[in-house]
């Protein structure tokens, strides 16, 4: 395992060990606020920074209803009252896929319900993108504090133990909906946990994250290219014979080694250069690479 995806996971055993018992703590609401005319995600004992993501684990966890909870809710104190908070969903569902190891964006069935005041919102891998629903209301107390459903299901039969994922957005608008009133928030992973019959724990929870994290970077961020070349120097121990440290060279993101071969990496290309290669050599797109190596 590379010391890339080892970071992640260490990272995201620490932060999801208090986030998915969150059924064991007194208080695990999402808490809302408005910094600079923005409504932003406050509280950071729920969520944390994952590759720049903030995630949020909603875990189901209840023995009568292990496909339904409203954990977490919502709260908050607003400079305002009379306000309408929502959500906008920003992507399709997504289930991640045991016995490949990576994350399916079709060919699946399972659905996230939504379920606020009556009026029911369902998200999948082919519905549901771009769909809003509420959140709750703020008073004249300025306060909010609301719970949405959250239901899996699947058209035939349980929903698979495992985890899902999809992005969403919240936003706050006057009373009737026609006029916002801050800045939408910045988009959020909801990260959905069911382990309703024992067969998908913690540890396969975190690992399923930390793929995604490491998925979310851009093609081109170093970091998401070193670890491709972590992953290089551990394949290809006849070309990288030593780790060697990443360097901006001519343009390229690269490491070079003692045997005076460089391993670069520039716009969607992976390049070879010096030692048995001579001179620069193309061997192929950044993407696949990523891809082949599970990152």
């Amino acid at each position: 395992m590379r010391r890339y995806t080892i970071f992640l996971l260490a990272s995201l055993a620490w932060l999801f060990s208090s986030v998915s018992h969150a059924s064991d703590t007194a208080h695990s609401d999402i808490t809302l606020a408005v910094r600079e005319q923005r409504l932003i995600i406050e509280n950071f004992d729920r969520v944390r920074d994952v590759a720049g993501f903030p995630v949020v684990a909603v875990a189901f966890e209840s023995a009568l209803t292990p496909y339904l909870t409203q954990d977490p809710g919502f709260n908050g104190r607003f400079p305002q009252g009379d306000l309408v908070i929502g959500y906008r969903i920003a992507s399709a569902l997504r289930k991640w896929d045991v016995s490949q190891q990576v994350w399916l964006e079709g060919g699946f069935d399972e659905r996230l319900l939504l379920s606020k005041s009556g009026v029911t919102t369902i998200v999948s891998a082919t519905e549901g993108q771009d769909a809003r629903g509420l959140v709750g209301a703020v008073g004249s107390t300025r306060e909010l504090h609301s719970h949405v459903t959250f239901q899996m299901a699947k058209l035939s039969g349980p929903p698979d133990d495992g985890a899902y994922l999809l992005v969403l957005m919240l936003s706050a608008t006057d009373k009737d909906g026609s006029t916002p009133r801050y800045t939408p928030s910045a988009p959020f992973v909801l990260a959905l946990h069911v382990n309703a019959t024992g067969r998908f724990d913690e540890a396969a929870f975190d690992n399923a994250l930390a793929r995604y994290a490491a998925s979310y970077l851009p093609p081109f961020a170093p970091a998401r290219i070193d670890a491709l070349f972590d992953w290089a120097e551990a394949q290809y121990v006849e070309l990288f014979p030593h780790r060697a440290m990443s360097r901006g060279l001519f343009g390229y993101h690269a490491r070079c080694y003692d045997n005076g071969l460089c391993l670069g990496a520039r716009d969607d290309g992976v390049y070879l250069s010096g030692g048995v290669f001579g001179a620069r050599f193309e061997v192929g797109r950044l993407r696949d690479y990523l891809r082949a190596s599970g990152l």
